[in-house]
C-alpha cells in the first residue's frame, strides 16, 4: 500500500489525526509480527500497550 500510494495517502478522506495514527502502523505491525517469530520477548514488548 505504501508503494502504491506513498505516505501521503489520505485513507479515503479520513481526519488528519487518523492518518497520523494509521501510517506508522504500516511499519510497526509487520515488524512486531516478525519479532514475535524471531525474538518473542522483543515482539511482546513492542506489541504490548
Amino acid at each position: 500500500m505504501v508503494l502504491a500510494h506513498s505516505l501521503g495517502w489520505d485513507y479515503g478522506g479520513v481526519a488528519p489525526l487518523t492518518r497520523i495514527y494509521r501510517s506508522p502502523l504500516l511499519f510497526i505491525d509487520p515488524l512486531t509480527a516478525l519479532l514475535l517469530l524471531v525474538m518473542p520477548r522483543a515482539g511482546l514488548i513492542l506489541c504490548s500497550p
